[in-house]
């Protein structure tokens, strides 16, 4: 009779176990597959393939500062697909991630440091941003509808949760509709901001 309860303990402790390590986010356990670069070029040979095969994919995951540019580069909007990050990034030296997005922006709790402005423009339907940290951000504003994080939003809805940003937006000129957080917003976009789990430091 012993025997059986500790059997039944020692289940339930795998239970829960298994449990809490399904709420942490597989960026912070480090268990991403490990990822490999044949070309030498930066760009990892999964993300490469994906975007070559773009319409038939549903997600991409940016692990380096090459992933980060080849995303850049190819002008896609990601509508109805999620981008991920799989690990943190120092990307004072890179572009504007997305020109325009329109899908699930999935940050993995991971941290982009030293950034300028993230999402130039969010288009088309709904567009989602989370789980996501800019630390040290630092923006030189230069034309109007410009922020941290996205500068224009035209699409349906935006929705942010667990985003935390630090930094700071320095404007010279006086243009209008530049912000922290988002720069502008159409008149019937939804910015839905889930107040419990963000927080904004900026200073202007």
């Amino acid at each position: 009779m012993k025997a059986k309860t500790r059997t039944k303990k020692l289940l339930s402790l795998l239970l829960a176990a298994v449990m809490l390590l399904g709420m942490i986010p597989a960026a912070s356990l480090g268990i991403f597959a490990e990822e490999t670069d044949a070309n030498n070029d930066g760009v990892t040979d999964t993300l490469a393939a994906k975007l070559a095969d773009y319409d038939n994919q549903t997600s991409f995951v940016i692990y380096t500062a090459g992933d980060w540019a080849a995303v850049a580069a190819s002008g896609k909007n990601f509508a109805g697909k999620t981008v991920e990050l799989g690990a943190s990034i120092d990307a004072a030296e890179l572009p504007t991630l997305f020109a325009n997005f329109a899908g699930e922006f999935d940050g993995n709790e991971c941290v982009v440091s030293n950034y300028k402005a993230m999402f130039a423009t969010v288009t088309s339907g709904e567009a989602s941003i989370h789980d996501l940290t800019l630390t040290d951000a630092a923006l030189t504003v230069t034309a109007a509808k410009s922020a941290i994080l996205v500068g224009e939003v035209t699409g349906t809805a935006l929705t942010l949760a667990n985003v935390n940003i630090t930094g700071t937006v320095d404007s010279a000129t006086d243009l209008r509709n530049c912000g922290s957080v988002v720069g502008y917003t159409k008149p019937t976009t939804s910015l839905n901001v889930s107040v419990p789990g963000c927080t904004f430091d900026v200073a202007m």
